[in-house]
């Protein structure tokens, strides 16, 4: 069962992180699925090592690139988005857009370009990505797997927070108010777990929240790792 109003936001992670987006941004994007989705990711990637370097695909405006820099961890970010912000953000600012991290922290670099066109010769620790995989059409969500498996050292984690069509276990398949490809082809649980041990991972955690207080979607959570 999802946290209710004001449970997850008690979680010090959460906080942390509440924190420096009020702090660098001028506030955070209160969208209530963040509450989860965003402690759940830090939570693990908070574990690496000193030195280690991770890929944030469909990064928009969130604070953790810049929680993982001040750990020592190396980011780099990937978003298509053509709103491209800069500070000061407007007040009416939400998680949408491209942002160069770059400006803040010498450790982040920033990419504007749709993970479909993103080219790197990086090999990562981890890769996580926080609601775009439901955005993408199921070809390019297979293709994009195989891709971060080859970005990934042996044992390194996948991480990803995806939107479910609620009470279902189909992928939710619009973006932006655009319905992407119809729910039957555009995938389900299974399908994104089949897809990963495809592409060489294993599922270690897989988890859905339901009943997501202020939300359009439930939210499917998955620890993979190579």
């Amino acid at each position: 069962m999802a946290a209710q109003p004001g449970q997850a936001t008690d979680d010090p992670l959460f906080r942390q992180l509440s924190d420096i987006s009020e702090k660098v941004f001028g506030s955070y994007d209160r969208y209530f699925p963040y509450t989860i989705m965003w402690p759940w990711v830090a939570a693990r990637l908070q574990k690496l090592s000193l030195g280690s370097r991770v890929l944030d695909l469909g990064a928009g405006i969130t604070p953790l690139p810049l929680f993982l820099a001040q750990l020592g961890i190396s980011v780099d970010c990937v978003d298509n988005h053509p709103t491209v912000r800069t500070l000061p953000f407007p007040k009416t600012w939400t998680g949408w857009g491209f942002f160069d991290y770059g400006m803040l922290d010498p450790a982040i670099e920033a990419h504007h370009c749709s993970v479909a066109d993103f080219e790197t010769s990086k090999r990562f620790d981890a890769v996580y990505s926080i609601g775009l995989i439901a955005h993408l059409r199921h070809d390019v969500r297979r293709s994009l797997f195989a891709r971060c498996a080859g970005w990934l050292a042996n044992s390194a984690m996948l991480l990803l927070a995806i939107d479910l069509i609620p009470s279902t276990d189909f992928l939710w398949n619009r973006c932006q108010d655009q319905e992407v490809e119809a729910p039957v082809v555009h995938g389900t649980v299974q399908a994104v777990s089949e897809e990963l041990v495809s592409a060489g991972f294993w599922v270690k955690d897989l988890r859905i929240e339901r009943n997501v207080p202020e939300a359009r979607t439930d939210i499917l959570l998955i620890h993979a790792s190579r």
